[in-house]
C-alpha cells in the first residue's frame, strides 16, 4: 500500500479505464490515497482505507476476506483481477467500478453507498455476492455478465438476477419500490433499460430483450419463461390521468394496473405494450403494434390498434379450421 499524490500510474490507470470501459473525459478520478500497482498479491483479511479514491490496477489478485473501504471517493478495479471469496469493497459516496474480466468470488460484497456500481464485461460472478445500492442491494447468482458502462441501483428497492443471467453494455437497472427480478438464463441486450418506477418487474428464466427495449415496472409487470421481446419495444404498465381540464396533465398522476405476459410470447420490434394488458401463452405481437387488452392463448396480432389475423393453435381439416 502507498499513500501518495495522484501519480502516473493513476493516469495510466484512468485511460486504461477510459479505453476499456468507455469513461468520459469528464470522469473524476481525485488524488488517491491508496494506490495498488498492476500484479499485486495481497494476503488474506488485509484491510485498505483511504479518505479519497482506492485506485487498483490491472492484473491484482486480492485474496480472501480483502477490505477495501473508500470513505468519500470511488473505488476503482482495473481489468483482470481477481477478487476473493469474502472480499468487503465499500465506498460511500462515489461508487464502484469494476474492469473488465474480473474475477469476483462467492460471497463477495460489493457496496457502492450512494454512488453507481458499474461492472466491466466478461466479468464472473460467484455465488451469493452481493451488490449493494441505495436500497436493499443487487444480488447477483454464479455466471452472471454485466456489461461495460451498465448501472445496477437498486434505489430504495432490490435488484436479483439468477445464474448465467447475461445484462449487455450501456443497460440500467433499477430497483426503485419492490424491485426488478430476474431468474435464470436470461438475456438483455446493450441499451435494455429495466425500471421498477415504484412498482416491480418479474422475468422468469429463458426470456429476454433485444437493442434499447425499454421496460417499466409502474403497476407491476411480469413476463413468463421463453420470452423474446425485440428491440426497442416499450412495456409500460402505467397511464397518464387527463380528466380534468385545470390542471396540467403531467400533474394529474398515473393509474396503474400492471401488465402480465404468459409463456412463449413473441413480441415483435417497435411494439407498444400499454397498460392493463394480458398476453396470453404462445402470443405473437407483429412488429410495430401498439396493444392494449386481453388476448388469449396462441393468438397472432398485428396493428395500431392491434387485431387478432390467426390462432397460432388453428388447424386445417377438409378446408375448416379446428381448435
Amino acid at each position: 500500500m502507498e499513500r501518495k499524490s495522484f501519480s502516473d500510474s493513476s493516469r495510466t490507470l484512468f485511460l486504461f479505464l477510459k479505453s476499456k470501459l468507455g469513461l468520459s473525459s469528464s470522469t473524476h478520478f481525485y488524488p488517491g490515497n491508496v494506490e495498488i500497482k498492476s500484479d499485486v498479491q495481497t494476503e488474506q483479511g488485509v484491510m485498505f482505507r483511504g479518505s479519497y479514491p482506492i485506485l487498483i490496477d490491472r492484473n491484482c489478485i486480492l485474496r480472501a476476506s480483502v477490505c477495501l473501504d473508500a470513505t468519500n471517493g470511488p473505488i476503482t478495479l482495473g481489468g483482470d483481477c481477481i477478487l476473493g471469496h469474502d472480499t468487503q469493497i465499500k465506498s460511500s459516496e462515489a461508487g464502484i467500478v469494476i474492469g473488465a474480466g474480473t474475477v469476483i468470488g462467492a460471497d463477495v460484497d460489493l457496496n457502492a453507498g450512494n454512488g453507481s456500481l458499474i461492472i466491466g464485461e466478461k466479468c464472473n460472478i460467484g455465488a451469493h455476492a452481493s451488490l449493494h445500492g441505495d436500497g436493499k442491494g443487487i444480488n447477483l447468482a454464479s455466471e452472471c455478465k454485466v456489461g461495460t458502462n451498465s448501472v445496477l441501483d437498486s434505489f430504495g428497492g432490490e435488484i436479483s438476477f439468477g445464474e448465467k443471467t447475461v445484462i449487455g453494455n450501456n443497460c440500467m437497472v433499477i430497483g426503485t419500490g419492490k424491485g426488478v427480478h430476474i431468474q435464470s438464463n436470461c438475456d438483455f441486450h446493450h441499451g435494455v433499460i429495466l425500471d421498477a418506477q415504484g412498482g416491480f418487474i418479474e422475468v422468469d428464466r429463458f426470456s429476454g430483450a433485444g437493442p434499447y427495449a425499454i421496460i417499466y415496472g409502474h403497476g407491476g409487470l411480469t413476463i413468463g419463461k421463453y420470452c423474446a421481446i425485440a428491440g426497442q419495444t416499450v412495456l409500460i404498465p402505467a397511464n397518464h390521468r387527463f380528466d380534468r381540464l385545470d390542471v396540467p396533465i403531467r400533474a394529474q398522476g398515473l393509474s396503474t394496473v400492471g401488465i402480465s405476459i404468459g409463456d412463449d410470447v413473441w413480441i415483435g420490434t417497435h411494439c407498444v405494450i400499454l397498460d392493463g394488458t394480458k398476453i396470453g401463452k404462445g402470443c405473437v405481437i407483429g412488429a410495430g403494434s401498439i396493444v392494449k387488452g386481453s388476448l388469449n392463448e396462441y393468438s397472432v396480432v398485428v396493428g395500431n390498434p392491434h387485431r387478432v389475423i390467426k390462432m397460432r393453435n388453428d388447424h386445417q381439416v377438409d378446408g375448416k379450421a379446428i381448435r
